[in-house]
């Protein structure tokens, strides 16, 4: 009986678990090196192109 109720709970919880896998399994890694100079006007934009990021300087600042 113990063993039946385990099955069917595993069963159930597969739904469940999947989606959460599954997010870890796509999430892809982007990154800005350190190599690379990044100066004012400069943006970088994901690769989906929804996501733009920005670098700037306030007017009149120095630097």
């Amino acid at each position: 009986m113990a063993r039946t109720i385990r099955k069917l709970f595993i069963v159930l919880l597969i739904p469940y678990l999947r989606p959460l896998i599954m997010n870890v399994i796509c999430i892809a890694t982007y990154t800005i090196s350190m190599n690379k100079q990044v100066v004012d006007g400069e943006t970088t934009v994901s690769a989906g192109g929804i996501f733009e990021l920005g670098f700037f300087s306030p007017n009149g600042s120095q630097g």
